[in-house]
C-alpha cells in the first residue's frame, strides 16, 4: 500500500458533559479503546467502551458528541448498553441514545460503540473523533473545555512496521502474524483519545523525565531534527516558567494533507504540513519553533488548566502566545522576542477596535488572532511591569492550584493581588482585561495606551 494511503490520523472518543447531556450529565471513569488497521483492504475499525456514572440520577435519553459536524467519515456500527442492544440515532456528531431505563444515583453503566471506516476517504485525516462541542458547528481542538476527564486504556493492533503513538507510553509491545500489538499505559486522566499510525520517520529526544517523539513524513528528517530541538527547547523553558507536564511522553506528528493547521491536545501536536520542509533553513526553523512553542503552550495551559476556552479565550490562547515570547527569548535572545512582540502589536492594530479581552467571545473566527496577541502582549506587559521573579511565582503557583481544573480571569486576578508586589495590581489588571489599551513597542517594551 503506497505510503500517502496508510497514513492516518485518528481521534477517538466522546464528550459527556453538563453541556451536552440532556438532563443530569453521566460522568465518565474509564474507557478502553481498541483500533485495528487492515492494510490491503484500507480499513479501520474503532471499539470503544465506556464506564460511566450517574451522580444524581439521568433521564432514559442522553446524548454524547462523537465527531466533528460534517467531519466524521466512520460509520457507527452499533451501540449498547450494559451489552444488551441500545436504540440509538446518530447525526454526525451527536448521537442520542435511549437508556434502557433512567439510571439511579451513582449506578455506573457500560456504553459501548463499534465504528467502522476506509483509510482512502479523502477526509480521513479526522477518522473518528470525539471532542468537547463549545457550540452548533464549533470546534476548537487546541483547548480543553471545562469537563469530565477519564482515564483511559488502550490497544492498537496495527500492520508490523508502521510506527504509531497512542496517549501515555506501551506497557507490552508483541509483534506476531505480520501484526504489532501494543498496550498502551495512560498518564494522566484526558477528556479525548488521539491515535497516530502508518510509515512515519521518528526522531526522539528528552527533557528530564519526559520523552520526545516526531512523527513526520518520508523525506522530511530534517524537519523531524528540527521539531526534537524546538521542543525540548520549549519545555525547558515551560517547565522553568510554569513547572513540569505531568506526561511520560509527547508525540509531534506530521499528517499528510496540505490544509490541515496546527493544534495542540496533549500529549499530542499536530502540524501544519506547510511548516515542516525537506530541506528547511532558518526562516522555516524559526516559523516551526514559534509553531511548536505556541501549540506546546496549550498542554500547560488549556490542557492541564483548563478555562473556558469561548468567552476566556485569553487564558489558553494569551498564555500560549506568552510561552512563546519566553521561549524565543531564552533560545535566541531578547531581540527575537521584540520582534515578536512588535509583530503582535501589529496584528491587532490592524483589526482597528476590539473588545475587551477578558469579554471577547471566540465564537467568530477573527477574534482568535486578536485573543491570541493581544492576550500575549497583556501577561508581557505584566511581567515587565512586575518583573521576572514574581510574574514567575505568580504563574507556577497558578499552574499547581489550578492544574486538572478550570481557571477563570476573576481566578487568575485574585490570585494575582495575591501574590504580585504593590496596592494597584487589581487596578492595573483590570484596566488591561477589561479596558482596551492599545500596545506598542519602546525601547524593546511593551507600553500600553488606555482608553475607555
Amino acid at each position: 500500500m503506497s505510503e500517502k494511503k496508510s497514513q492516518r490520523l485518528m481521534t477517538t472518543f466522546l464528550s459527556m458533559g453538563e453541556a451536552v447531556a440532556q438532563g443530569p450529565p453521566l460522568l465518565p471513569i474509564e474507557c478502553d479503546v481498541a483500533l485495528t488497521t487492515f492494510p490491503d483492504t484500507h480499513e479501520i475499525d474503532v471499539r470503544a467502551s465506556l464506564l460511566v456514572e450517574s451522580p444524581a440520577g439521568s433521564e432514559p435519553d442522553i446524548r454524547v458528541y462523537l465527531g466533528i459536524q460534517g467531519m466524521n467519515v466512520f460509520s457507527l456500527r452499533d451501540v449498547r448498553v450494559n451489552k444488551a442492544a441500545a436504540q440509538h440515532r446518530y447525526r454526525s456528531p451527536s448521537l442520542d441514545i435511549r437508556l434502557p431505563r433512567p439510571f439511579t444515583p451513582k449506578e455506573t453503566a457500560a456504553i459501548d460503540f463499534l465504528y467502522h471506516g476506509t483509510v482512502d476517504s479523502p477526509k480521513n485525516y479526522v477518522g473518528v473523533r470525539g471532542t468537547e462541542l463549545m457550540g452548533e458547528g464549533l470546534w476548537l481542538p487546541a483547548v480543553c473545555f471545562p469537563g469530565p476527564r477519564f482515564k483511559i486504556n488502550m490497544k492498537t493492533d496495527v500492520p508490523e512496521g508502521e510506527a504509531t503513538a497512542a496517549p501515555g507510553a506501551p506497557a507490552s509491545v508483541e509483534t506476531r502474524g505480520g501484526r504489532t500489538v501494543t498496550k498502551w499505559m495512560d498518564d494522566v486522566p484526558v477528556s479525548s483519545v488521539t491515535v497516530v499510525s502508518g510509515p512515519f520517520s521518528v526522531r526522539s529526544g528528552s527533557v528530564g523525565t519526559t520523552e520526545v517523539h516526531t512523527m513526520v513524513q518520508r523525506g522530511y528528517e530534517s524537519s523531524a531534527e528540527d521539531l526534537v530541538n524546538s521542543s525540548t527547547a520549549v519545555l525547558r523553558t515551560g517547565e522553568s516558567w510554569f513547572g513540569p507536564l505531568p506526561l511520560r511522553r509527547i508525540y509531534l506528528v506530521q499528517p499528510r494533507r496540505h490544509d490541515y493547521g496546527e493544534y495542540a491536545h496533549m500529549p499530542f501536536i499536530v502540524y501544519a504540513k506547510t511548516n515542516l520542509a525537506k530541506s528547511p533553513d532558518d526562516a522555516s526553523r524559526m516559523r516551526l519553533f514559534e509553531a511548536t512553542a505556541h501549540e506546546l503552550g496549550h498542554f500547560w495551559w488549556g490542557n492541564v488548566v483548563a478555562s473556558d476556552s469561548i468567552n476566556e479565550g485569553w487564558l489558553s490562547e494569551g498564555f500560549a502566545d506568552f510561552t512563546k515570547v519566553l521561549a524565543l527569548e531564552e533560545a535566541f535572545g531578547r531581540p527575537e522576542a521584540v520582534r515578536m512582540l512588535d509583530n503582535m502589536c501589529e496584528v491587532v492594530r490592524k483589526q482597528g477596535d476590539v473588545a475587551p479581552l477578558a469579554v471577547i467571545n471566540m465564537s467568530h473566527p477573527k477574534q482568535g488572532q486578536i485573543v491570541r496577541r493581544q492576550g500575549g502582549l497583556f501577561l508581557e506587559a505584566a511581567r515587565e511591569k512586575y518583573g521576572d521573579d514574581s510574574m514567575k511565582a505568580l504563574i507556577r503557583h497558578i499552574y499547581k492550584e489550578f492544574a486538572d481544573a478550570t481557571m477563570t480571569t476573576k481566578d487568575f486576578i485574585d490570585e494575582a493581588v495575591a501574590c504580585l508586589p504593590g496596592e494597584d495590581v487589581g487596578t492595573f489588571l483590570r484596566s488591561h482585561l477589561y479596558g482596551t489599551p492599545r500596545y506598542h513597542m519602546e525601547e524593546g517594551r511593551v507600553a500600553a495606551t488606555l482608553t475607555s
